[in-house]
């Protein structure tokens, strides 16, 4: 983020968010889909965002700033995750699949469902200072949810990047 200038001409690709075009929808209620190009968003200016945002400009440097400070720490690789789960760490999993938000370890042998409502789940997860990993198929709700937690409070969440597609093809290779 050192390289990123902040000022209203720079553009948004600068940044190096992932998954900018959801950023741009549910952060700032633009729906990204009018401002993809062959899989890229056009060259999108801080002061394009703050005129089809209608918010401030400050305002849009303050949630700009706080999504690339998080974006690129919030994303867990498969290889990592499986590496830290092998080692015995034993995160919490936050199941962001559909609708019927889940909260149990579908990576483990034996599942553990837990059957506490989400707000008692993220304040458990706060009070033990657990890591929290968000998952969901493709990694864009999940890096959603890790960005929503990260801003309640949650220090250790992560995302799994890529979601379970990029899960399952890692561990296929694995098992070949």
């Amino acid at each position: 983020m050192s390289s990123f200038t902040w000022h209203l001409d720079a553009k948004l690709s600068e940044l190096n968010i992932p998954h900018l075009e959801l950023v741009l929808d549910e952060i700032f209620g633009i729906a990204g889909s009018h401002l993809l190009g062959s899989n890229h968003v056009l060259p999108l200016s801080l002061n394009d965002l703050v005129k089809r945002s209608g918010i401030k400009k400050e305002e849009v440097f303050k949630r700009l700033g706080f999504v690339a400070t998080h974006a690129r720490n919030i994303e867990i690789s498969p290889a990592s995750l499986f590496a830290e789960l092998e080692g015995g760490a034993s995160p919490f999993f936050l199941n962001l699949c559909d609708e019927d938000v889940s909260m149990s370890h579908p990576f483990s042998k034996s599942a553990r469902p837990s059957e506490l409502v989400f707000d008692e789940f993220i304040c458990t997860v706060k009070e033990k200072d657990q890591t929290l990993v968000t998952f969901c198929p493709t990694g864009e709700k999940s890096f959603s949810g890790a960005l929503y937690l990260k801003q309640q409070g949650v220090i250790n969440v992560r995302s799994l990047q890529g979601g379970l597609v990029k899960w399952a093809e890692y561990r296929s290779g694995q098992n070949k």
